[in-house]
């Protein structure tokens, strides 16, 4: 019972991060398994991680200033875009070097 009793004030205690961690990583794994279906695992398991970084530290530099339910809307709004912030960098970024190289080259 003094273990039940002691986990619920650890919940209690940290309920805010909790559910801030928790919507930054449903809002990831919503868009990282939404956008391209033929991904390997191991390329998913990044882009939900990076989601899981950027909905955290967006929804933690706001948790002063906004309530518990708008932190967690922005966590997962958050968590979605950088989950697919690196798929679409990924996407563009061999045009990008390409055309790079095509003008460095001909100078």
């Amino acid at each position: 019972m003094e273990v039940v009793k002691a986990l619920l004030d650890w919940v209690v205690t940290y309920h805010q991060q909790l559910v801030i961690a928790v919507c930054a990583a449903l809002g990831s794994v919503k868009a990282s398994l939404e956008f391209d279906m033929d991904k390997p695992i191991c390329v998913r398991s990044v882009d939900v991680l990076v989601g899981l970084v950027c909905g955290v530290s967006v929804a933690a530099h706001y948790a002063s200033s906004l309530s518990l339910g708008l932190q967690s809307l922005l966590a997962i709004v958050a968590g979605a875009c950088g989950s697919l912030s690196v798929e679409v960098i990924l996407q563009v970024l061999p045009s990008l070097l390409k055309q790079f190289l095509t003008k460095y080259f001909n100078k």
